[in-house]
């Protein structure tokens, strides 16, 4: 393909009186571009298998040892997945409003609702910000069954925890949500996926076989 070509003359503002024929070679330009548009490809299709290869599961114990969590502070990356493993006693696992105590976020929120020992349930981390949870049965926040996911300077465990023990309520959202339970003794979950910030997760609803 050829295409003539006129110079534009910028010192004196008018196009040049001579011209020239620019010769492409078509067959060439399209074999680099499709390389091009090909690696790229490549590049983003490895940068994802990259991800799914390198993320973890990260077990959180729920009232193995009374009412705590362990460990009840942890770092995850993004795609890691927050496994709540209920060990004993009846516990729940409620993302809370870090400046509010024992209160639901009001936003990107999730709960596992009251769950006994065997039940699992689990949270895909979306982002690296920090995340906190409580348990809401009685006074287990106030108490100090409390945890965090990539805590910072600004908001530390420490201060969650003088936070939630200075509230006057523990606030349980009700139903699951915002997670997903595997099927795992005798507990199925009814899974409809719902990203929310912070995590992906998949609504779910524990059903007795």
């Amino acid at each position: 393909m050829s295409i003539k070509v006129t110079p534009w003359d910028k010192d004196n503002h008018v196009f040049a009186k001579h011209n020239f024929t620019l010769s492409i070679d078509t067959n060439s330009a399209y074999k680099t571009i499709y390389t091009m548009q090909y690696s790229t490809l490549t590049i983003a299709t490895l940068s994802l298998l990259g991800t799914r290869v390198s993320a973890k599961t990260i077990s959180i114990e729920v009232g193995r040892n009374g009412a705590s969590f362990s460990p009840n502070s942890v770092t995850a990356a993004v795609g890691d997945i927050l496994e709540y493993r209920f060990a004993g006693g009846r516990h729940s696992v409620v993302r809370a409003d870090f400046s509010r105590g024992c209160t639901p976020a009001s936003n990107n929120g999730f709960s596992s609702g009251l769950q006994s020992s065997g039940a699992v349930f689990q949270v895909t981390v979306t982002n690296t910000d920090p995340i906190f949870f409580y348990c809401s049965a009685g006074s287990h926040c106030q108490n100090g069954m409390v945890g965090v996911v990539n805590p910072s300077s600004a908001q530390s465990l420490d201060k969650f925890k003088s936070t939630a023990r200075a509230s006057k309520d523990n606030v349980s959202p009700g139903s699951p949500f915002g997670g997903v339970f595997p099927s795992t003794r005798g507990i199925s979950a009814a899974r409809a996926y719902q990203p929310v910030g912070g995590v992906a997760a998949v609504a779910a609803a524990a059903q007795p076989h």
